[in-house]
Order: structure tokens, then C-alpha cells, then sequence
């Protein structure tokens, strides 16, 4: 029988051995290989979550690789009542060699697989029974993972959101500042297109906030406070592209989020500085003078 540990040291070898293979076949110009790789890559991932006891159904449920749920259900609900798993869990990083496997696929544009290493991590992070050091996990992952998240935050890829959305802010929760210091890099970086583009992945945030989102990350809210800041300081932008973008985002956005991001303001204004209170009061005015029927505080 293969147990669950058995499985993962099958697949870290695996996954080891076929990296620089599939680097090579992703730079080549055969989409049937292409294919092929992408076909590996997503069964590693659904073998990455089942060997570290993410429940079948939640494996299903992400759609990592199709199935037919009556046929994974039957199996599962089988293989769980007759054969016991003597497998105890792990400590696990993102520094073995399986894990940097699976957080660099996620750079190989051909493969398309982001949204999935993406989706295979949520799992890991929420449901992944057999890992213990969750939070030491997600902190060694955070670097190589959350430029991934980021990139699937915008509007394309609004589909992901259940899992974008509360994986962004589980890697928030373990280090809030190497992420603020990811958003600034974008917004404060001198190319304009780059902060024009950056509002993509800032509206697919501030648009999926609802009551629900603000119930369950209520501690963490003040560390979007900051970002929102961004959001509405490109209404006077130096670049009029980026300014009509901005203007044109903020004002599709539905009075709830607009409600729950002045939430996230609130709460950052609560814990901050006083030099950053001042800045951050002149913004709410300059919103208001320009939204009357909006209250910052």
C-alpha cells in the first residue's frame, strides 16, 4: 500500500529529478509537450496536496485536475473505511527542493499552471491535515508565492477569488510588511504603466471585500489601509492614463466595498503614527472634495 509519506517522497524525487526537463520543454516551441508538462505538473500538485491529507473533497473542489466526483468520492469513502493511513505529518518549507519545484512552475508562463500552484498552496495552507508548521511554511513560502497571488488578483482572474483572496491575507497575517513593501514598489515606481497595471490586481482586492471578509480578517484589516492609500492617491497621478483608470475603477465599485475599504482605512488610521495620521487626513479630505457623499471616517 502507498501511504500518504510514501507518496510524497515519491513525488519529491520525482519532481527533483524532471525540473531542469521541464524548464527545458517549456522553452521549446512543441505545445504537445507543452501540454504534456502541464498535464505532470497539475497531477504533482493534486499528489502534493492528497500526500499532505488535504481532504479529497477539497482537492476536487479546486478542480486542479479533472476527475468525476462520483468516482473520487466512491474511491475516497472506500480506501478511508478499509485501509488506515499510518502516515503522522510533516514539517515542511519552502526550501525543499519539491516545494521550490512547485513555487517556480508557477514562473513558467507556457505551462499556464499559476492559478493552480496558486489554488494547490490555499489547500495546503487551509486543509492540509498533515502539514503541522503552517505558519513556518507559509512564511518561508511567501517570497516566490506572493508575487504569484498578486498576479491573479485582477479582474481575469475573478474565478480564483475564493482562494486568491484569503490566501493573500493568510500571507499577510504572517509578514504585512514585505508585502506593503511589494505594493509600494509598484506604485511609487517611476514607470507609469506599471502603477497603470497595478491597479488591475488593487480592484480585484478592494471589489471582493464584503461583511463576510471583514467578519473573518477583522485584526488584519489595518494592513490594507496603506494600500487602499495607493488605490486613491492615483486619482492625481502624475499620468492622466493612470488617473482615468483609477477614477474609472473607484467609481464601479459597489457601496459595500467602498464601505469595508474605508473599514481597512479606519482601522490603519487607529494604529498609526501621528505624521502618518496627518497624510492620511489630508487624502480622506481630497476623496471627499471630490466624492462629497463618501466619509473616509
Amino acid at each position: 500500500m502507498l501511504t500518504k509519506g510514501t507518496i510524497l517522497k515519491l513525488i519529491s524525487c520525482i519532481t527533483e529529478v524532471a525540473s531542469n526537463l521541464v524548464k527545458a520543454m517549456h522553452e521549446g516551441e512543441n505545445d504537445s509537450e507543452i501540454a504534456s508538462v502541464r498535464s505532470y505538473v497539475k497531477t504533482v500538485l493534486v499528489l502534493t496536496m492528497y500526500s499532505h491529507g488535504c481532504p479529497l473533497s477539497i482537492i476536487y473542489s479546486l478542480n486542479v485536475l479533472a476527475a468525476s466526483p462520483d468516482r473520487t468520492n466512491s474511491w475516497a469513502n472506500k480506501r478511508a473505511s478499509i485501509i488506515p493511513d499510518p502516515t503522522t505529518g510533516f514539517n515542511t518549507t519552502a526550501d525543499t527542493p519539491h516545494m521550490q519545484c512547485l513555487l517556480e512552475n508557477a514562473r513558467l508562463e507556457k505551462l499556464d499552471v499559476k492559478g493552480d500552484i496558486v489554488k494547490t498552496f490555499w489547500g495546503l495552507l487551509t486543509a492540509g491535515g498533515l502539514l503541522f508548521n503552517k505558519n513556518e511554511f507559509a512564511a518561508s513560502c511567501l517570497p516566490k508565492l506572493l508575487p504569484s497571488v498578486w498576479e491573479v488578483l485582477p479582474p481575469t482572474y475573478d474565478y480564483l477569488s475564493e482562494v486568491t483572496i484569503p490566501l493573500l491575507m493568510k500571507l499577510v497575517k504572517v509578514d504585512a510588511q514585505y508585502f506593503l513593501n511589494s505594493v509600494s514598489n509598484v506604485f511609487e515606481h517611476a514607470g507609469w504603466e506599471v502603477r497603470f497595471f497595478g491597479l488591475d490586481n488593487l480592484y480585484g482586492l478592494f471589489s471582493k471585500l464584503d461583511n463576510v471578509f471583514y467578519d473573518e480578517w477583522l485584526n488584519v484589516l489595518s494592513h490594507l489601509g496603506p494600500v487602499f492609500s495607493y488605490f486613491v492617491t492615483c486619482l492625481w497621478d502624475t499620468d492622466e492614463h493612470v488617473r482615468t483608470k483609477a477614477m474609472t475603477y473607484i467609481c464601479s465599485m459597489q457601496q459595500l466595498h467602498i464601505r469595508i475599504s474605508f473599514k481597512c482605512w479606519e482601522r490603519y488610521f487607529q494604529d498609526a503614527p501621528d505624521s502618518e495620521k496627518c497624510s492620511l487626513c489630508k487624502l480622506m479630505i481630497q476623496l471627499n472634495g471630490m466624492f462629497p457623499e463618501w466619509q473616509g471616517l
